[in-house]
């Protein structure tokens, strides 16, 4: 699984979680709301509280879709502190770690959380944040590929970039040409959609 760890000094501002019993504050957000099938999905955390909390397992997070979990918290026993105003990071490779091999998950809804423990372990908050995975070849970005984005393919074949037809939104592969490669993308990607 492609997941990396950095810590960051600061905050940033975002929509807030907390548990209502406590002063803390949990900022868990994506870099963006939407990435196109493929994209490194960037997650932070952000400590806004006026405690050091901690995750008991790496990676800290589970990640799932309407179907179920395809990246689970918990993989290896791990404690991570996060001191007041510090922020984590990790990347998420967009693979479902369930599936032999692990493939690429299909474009829809996805929800994060991450479970904040306190320094004796207890369980003190799961905050979640959404995000939206689209398919590659939505040409025309109405979250679906089919015949609409193989006509928008099929009016910029062979076109190179700097050509009156080219379109870059149908340079799947983003070769500066449109061509068999590009279609492949599309049939790949063919009737997927959120």
């Amino acid at each position: 699984m492609g997941i990396v760890l950095s810590v960051l000094l600061g905050s940033m501002l975002s929509a807030t979680s907390s548990m209502a019993a406590t002063s803390d504050v949990f900022i868990l957000e994506t870099d963006k709301a939407t990435y196109v099938r493929g994209e490194d999905v960037k997650i932070n955390f952000t400590n806004s509280g006026d405690e050091t909390i901690y995750f008991v397992w790496y990676p800290p997070f589970t990640i799932s879709d309407a179907q179920g979990v395809v990246v689970a918290a918990g993989e290896l026993p791990m404690t991570t502190a996060l001191p007041p105003g510090e922020s984590l990071n990790w990347t998420w490779d967009q693979m479902n770690d369930y599936l032999i091999p692990p493939e690429l998950v299909p474009a829809g809804n996805y929800t994060v959380t991450v479970e904040v423990h306190n320094s004796t372990w207890g369980l003190i908050a799961i905050p979640s944040t959404s995000f939206k995975i689209v398919p590659r070849a939505d040409a025309n970005h109405d979250g679906y590929v089919n015949v609409l984005d193989l006509g928008l393919l099929s009016d910029a074949w062979l076109a190179e970039s700097g050509d009156p037809n080219y379109n870059p939104d149908v340079d799947f592969n983003m070769d500066d040409v449109i061509n068999i490669l590009d279609l492949g993308i599309l049939s790949d990607d063919w009737l997927q959609g959120c």
